[in-house]
């Protein structure tokens, strides 16, 4: 976890006015894509790129490491006919190079606005669960503090505190799964936002009618867990 020391860092180091990848990416897809992006040559002619590479990209017979290249390639031009020629591609694009072609889409219409922006600071965010408009989305699980605590009268109770607390910081819960054993929750937090601010608000508001849930919660923006994950973290093994 980190402090909030270190979340300023992160946030200061941000643009201004970064721009928010709403589809998921698998965050190792994201860390392969920029490994093999710094083991590039950069493509001088803009135009002999486009042709070259659009081509290969649309060959049948060319492989798959062929087509990442391809659209590294295409994207770092950041020409609006190379993130045209990707689209077109992500249209038709198999499961295995789905999520690279969404990296080099926004990766090229990034490299567009450094361009045209005129020193003005533009950045991308990807996460692995994605984001809506301005907010990212996280996936919380919650446990009650007695195994199997969480009653059916608790249900409406969870979800209604979280709803409040979510619109009381421009956030949104998007989903509440509520089991006895534990509570599964999607919500959607601005980037200004700490999502432990919205997560323990959450926890105080279910508290205070009665004390059920524990302090404790389980988060993150990078994949939805396992039932194993989230078996383990009830079972206090996380």
């Amino acid at each position: 976890m980190l402090s909030d020391d270190e979340m300023k860092d992160i946030l200061s180091s941000l643009p201004e006015h970064p721009d928010i990848v709403q589809a998921g990416v698998d965050m190792a897809i994201q860390q392969e894509y920029i490994k093999m992006a710094s083991t590039l040559d950069a493509e001088p002619d803009s135009d002999g790129v486009i042709d070259e590479q659009g081509r290969l990209l649309l060959e049948q017979t060319a492989s798959i490491d062929d087509k990442k290249k391809a659209l590294i390639h295409l994207a770092q031009t950041g020409r609006v006919m190379a993130s045209r020629l990707i689209e077109q591609f992500l249209e038709q694009a198999g499961a295995q190079l789905h999520d690279w072609a969404t990296v080099a889409l926004w990766e090229c219409r990034m490299m567009a606005d450094v361009v045209w922006a005129d020193g003005e600071d533009i950045g991308i965010v990807i996460t692995g669960l994605g984001a809506e408009g301005h907010r990212l989305r996280y996936f919380v699980v919650l446990r009650p503090i007695e195994p199997g605590g969480i009653t059916s009268s608790d249900h409406a109770l969870i979800a209604q505190a979280f709803a409040e607390v979510c619109e009381s910081l421009d956030s949104r819960l998007e989903e509440a799964q509520i089991y006895p054993t534990h509570a599964r929750l999607k919500i959607l937090v601005p980037m200004d936002v700490a999502v432990g601010a919205v997560i323990g608000g959450g926890i105080e508001a279910c508290n205070q009618s009665k004390q059920f849930l524990a302090t404790g919660y389980f988060v993150t923006n990078d994949r939805i867990p396992t039932d194993e994950d989230i078996q383990a973290f009830v079972d206090g093994l996380l």
